[in-house]
């Protein structure tokens, strides 16, 4: 699998993409195919060293969405083909957290968020939409401050 790691140093410098073996999930675990990630002020600290440190490499990105592609032994809750929507990756990266679904209220709150999203009623703000290979320029903008809404970087062919 391709991912963004940010290695040794601090700022958009230090974010390397990468090439990484494709993750099998353990028991209770959950393998999602990204689709998205949108930056925001907590990537900017992490990228900047100035949030609460991480072991290197990991992947600085806080938030995705995507689809479940493969569900180790006692997942019940998500099924391969399920889609999940923003997710603290950070977390899950630390193993502080188990990803076994989205969280977002409870889950009536979540599935009416999903409908809302799905039938174009509701759509969140996103100034704009960059490949991830383009990682650098999305955290270079997100840092001008001149953006209104998300800056998303947008996974897949690249």
């Amino acid at each position: 699998m391709r991912a963004i790691h940010l290695t040794d140093g601090h700022g958009p410098e230090a974010l390397t993409l990468v090439e990484l073996p494709d993750p099998v999930p353990g028991p209770g675990g959950v393998v999602v195919r990204m689709r998205a990630a949108s930056l925001n002020n907590r990537d900017l600290l992490l990228i900047d060293g100035t949030y609460a440190p991480f072991r290197r490499p990991f992947i600085p990105l806080s938030d995705g969405a995507g689809e479940v592609v493969a569900t180790g032994a006692g997942v019940a809750r998500v099924a391969p083909g399920a889609r999940e929507a923003s997710f603290d990756l950070t977390l899950a990266m630390r193993r502080v957290v188990t990803l076994r679904a989205a969280s977002a209220g409870s889950s009536e709150d979540l599935e009416g968020l999903v409908r809302a999203l799905a039938s174009g009623n509701l759509r969140p703000p996103v100034d704009q939409v960059m490949p991830w290979t383009e990682v650098r320029a999305a955290v270079a903008r997100m840092r001008e401050r001149r953006h209104v809404g998300k800056i998303v970087l947008r996974f897949g062919a690249a």
